[in-house]
């Protein structure tokens, strides 16, 4: 390049990071790629949380497949269109189709969720599949046990996942960014990075749709729905993928709490019959299975704890909204979890074991006083977690990244 060339290059550049009037930098032009894009989905949401907020500042696009309940008229909205596959084709289909559908586009940045695009300027990770194939390694549920076939199925996954996602965050050192710090820690050393190259932007949460305001209107009508008595203590799960979220666990809890008249409500989509039948026969009565739902908030303002054993997350929206409900919190020291969990103070850090569960939730029952105190300290442990909050996180980072800040 010539010296003169050299110079308008670096007019261009300092003229995308230079602030404006209002003392703003000036706007970007951003667009997150993710395939499936709803409020139903974990990252589909966040995606959506975030874009709407960006929006206001910025021209944001979204690449996806498919995509509902966007709220903003301001987003532009591009279609990557991927035959119906099984998911480790349709994956790596869509990751090829929207690394074509962005290049010669001129975004500003490009930001994928996880390894869905090969052409991003930023990665955002909402899990690490290196620590996850590590932990699933170790996990061992005698009565879960997957068949051959699945396991052959998982690890071919698993090796392709693994391999991809360390190209990338080689490649994009700097520009990764982890949900959690927990989880920053477990992809620097999986892949070999400073730990200072991978950024953080936690998840978020409406602070005004999951409310305890809401538990007289609709914690009632959701209890009547589903055959839960008002005065009966509810236990609320709530996921997917129960033998990695130990269900397995909170069920075998059901039979350990003596008289005491303890339910689980489970929400989410699983193979019921399974796990039904670990329930004891003394037990089931008190275990509801009620499916998948389009919102959780009926469920956590019917709820009086939120029982979460799982054994690996990076950081689960369920615990920020049910912490938001005021719900205690019962779970490992998982990550994301680790940074709103107070042994003692908004719940009890569990033991994947169901006596562990079982004393804990004893506990809770049995003391009205302390459940009371725990649920204030959850809703106050997530008040900096706020969807406005973490997006003003995102958009400096991305900022910052524009501007070779990062590197």
């Amino acid at each position: 390049m010539t010296p003169g060339g050299q110079r308008r290059a670096g007019v261009r550049r300092a003229a995308a990071c230079d602030t404006g009037a209002d003392g703003g930098l000036y706007s970007l032009r951003i667009v997150f790629v993710l395939e499936d894009i709803s409020r139903t989905g974990g990252m589909g949401r966040v995606v959506l949380e975030h874009a709407e907020r960006l929006a206001d500042r910025h021209d944001v696009h979204l690449l996806c497949t498919t995509l509902a309940d966007l709220r903003s008229s301001r987003i532009t909205v591009h279609r990557v269109t991927v035959p119906a596959l099984p998911h480790m084709l349709r994956i790596p289909l869509f990751a090829l189709r929207a690394s074509a559908a962005v290049r010669g586009r001129a975004f500003d940045v490009i930001v994928s969720q996880g390894p869905n695009c090969f052409a991003q300027t930023t990665m955002v990770m909402h899990f690490s599949a290196a620590a996850s194939r590590q932990r699933m390694r170790t996990l061992s549920t005698a009565s879960l046990e997957p068949s051959p076939m699945e396991r052959a199925v998982k690890r071919l996954w698993f090796a392709y996942s693994v391999a991809v996602e360390r190209w990338l965050c080689r490649k994009l050192r700097g520009r990764v960014i982890a949900v959690s710090e927990g989880l920053a820690r477990d992809i620097a050393s999986c892949h070999g990075l400073r730990r200072s190259e991978v950024h953080v932007v936690p998840n978020g949460v409406d602070l005004a749709e999951f409310s305890p305001h809401s538990r007289a209107t609709l914690g009632s009508a959701f209890r009547a729905e589903h055959g839960l008595l008002d005065a009966a203590f509810v236990a609320l799960f709530v996921g997917g993928d129960w033998g990695r979220k130990g269900l397995d666990h909170a069920i075998a809890a059901l039979e350990l709490v003596g008289d005491r008249d303890i339910h689980l409500a489970v929400v989410g989509d699983g193979d019921e019959r399974t796990f039904r039948a670990l329930a004891s026969e003394s037990a089931r009565p008190r275990l509801h299975f009620i499916g998948p739902l389009p919102s959780c908030r009926g469920a956590y303002a019917a709820a009086d704890a939120l029982v979460f054993p799982s054994y690996f997350e990076a950081f689960p929206l369920v615990v920020l909204e049910a912490a938001a409900s005021a719900l205690p919190l019962l779970a490992p020291q998982l990550n994301g979890v680790e940074d709103i969990l107070l042994d003692g103070r908004n719940g009890f850090v569990i033991e994947h074991d169901a006596g562990d569960i079982a004393a804990k939730l004893c506990r809770l029952h049995d003391e009205p006083l302390l459940r009371e105190s725990m649920s204030r300290a959850a809703r106050e442990a997530v008040a900096e977690f706020s969807w406005d909050a973490t997006a003003q996180r995102l958009e400096q980072c991305l900022e910052r990244m524009r501007c070779g800040r990062l590197l």
